[in-house]
């Protein structure tokens, strides 16, 4: 409340408490018995031991949702290679499970084919930055297939200033 605490002190005196207090990490594995972790690829170090702690040990406990081609919070110590780490581990074991979803419930098939068609050529494997390559989208069978992506060119000098540009783009628009 007096905000003497930023967002990493946060996780950093929770991480503690339920490493160093076996009662209070007891108590909050019997208070929250299954985990649901959605956009895992963004977690950071303290962020999994948290999850660890609460979930470890148990089958069945810990679900998580990831996509590594969303990872945005490399600047908050969260590392893609965490949630291909993860799956491999949960792809040996006997009681864990990893589905691959490569549906998209949202978008017309015009754009799935556009955004497979750019983000397969600039999203490569990369062992060295745990990237892992890129997997295309399908499209429900059920959304009509109608024209849905419109590329806008126009002529801007390449030292343009930023409102020139804005120009320019309105007018293309």
């Amino acid at each position: 409340d007096a905000g003497l605490l930023t967002f990493q002190d946060l996780l950093l005196k929770a991480s503690r408490l339920l490493r160093d207090q076996p009662r209070v990490r007891a108590y909050f594995r019997r208070r929250f018995t299954h985990l649901f972790v959605d956009e895992f690829q963004d977690t950071d170090p303290l962020q999994c031991e948290i999850i660890e702690a609460l979930t470890r040990g148990r089958p069945g406990a810990l679900v998580v949702v990831g996509d590594a081609k969303q990872s945005i919070y490399r600047f908050r110590r969260a590392e893609v290679g965490r949630l291909a780490r993860l799956a491999r581990e949960a792809e040996q074991a006997p009681d864990a499970a990893v589905l691959h979803l490569t549906q998209n419930f949202r978008s017309r098939p015009g754009i799935l084919r556009f955004v497979n068609r750019v983000f397969a050529a600039l999203i490569e494997a990369s062992e060295e930055a745990e990237q892992p390559a890129y997997e295309p989208i399908v499209p429900r069978d059920d959304v009509a297939d109608q024209a849905s992506v419109l590329a806008l060119r126009f002529v801007a000098e390449p030292l343009a200033g930023h409102s020139d540009l804005l120009r320019a783009e309105a007018a293309a628009v």
